[in-house]
């Protein structure tokens, strides 16, 4: 393939009140209380993306209103949400939860394990090939650096046979993942 695709990547935090959970203790002083009535509680969505392109502002609001339409069915009497979204890098590869996704251009597997392999090392991350073996010094021990959830451990890779993500042997291939999710999405991940 020829250079480096980088794609713009995306933080959008989506802040409101809900109730709290009744079955639950809270600290007295824990910022997700203090100041608020007895049963509410401060709380936080989460969601990094990457888009193919540069979007508009409001593509990107209509984004986060999507994610807080779909997510609020799910919350007790949250309150009318704080949006914040801003523009974190632009770069080849997204994190997720205990993996990473680019879009699929194409590349072959090992295009795509020598592209991540690169996306870490640009991003300071040292590499463990071996299981048990510490990588080389590398600013990922810094708490301002990339946290790589684990993908700085190669022998951690994956993807996965089906569409039930998880870390369950059985549903393990060798990565990357092609899985039909990642098909369907146009993506490939790795997971660790």
């Amino acid at each position: 393939m020829g250079g480096i695709n980088k794609y713009p990547i995306y933080e959008i935090l989506i802040k409101f009140v809900r109730d709290r959970n009744p079955d639950r203790n809270y600290e007295k002083d824990s910022w997700s209380i203090k100041g608020l009535r007895k049963n509410r509680l401060r709380d936080v969505l989460h969601k990094r993306t990457m888009f193919r392109s540069d979007v508009s502002d409001d593509e990107l609001n209509d984004f986060a209103q999507l994610i807080w339409k779909n997510s609020r069915k799910q919350l007790p009497n949250p309150s009318k949400p704080k949006f914040e979204i801003q523009l974190v890098d632009r770069e080849e590869w997204c994190l997720g939860w205990f993996f990473h996704w680019t879009f699929d251009v194409g590349q072959s597997d090992s295009e795509v394990l020598e592209s991540f392999e690169n996306f870490l090392h640009r991003k300071g991350v040292g590499l463990n090939y071996s299981y048990g073996y510490p990588a080389y010094e590398y600013s990922s021990r810094n708490k301002d650096s990339y946290c790589a959830m684990g993908a700085e451990d190669r022998w951690r890779w994956h993807g996965i046979k089906d569409t039930k993500f998880g870390n369950d042997s059985e549903n393990k291939t060798p990565p990357p993942c092609r899985c039909p999710v990642c098909k369907e999405q146009g993506v490939i991940r790795i997971f660790h």
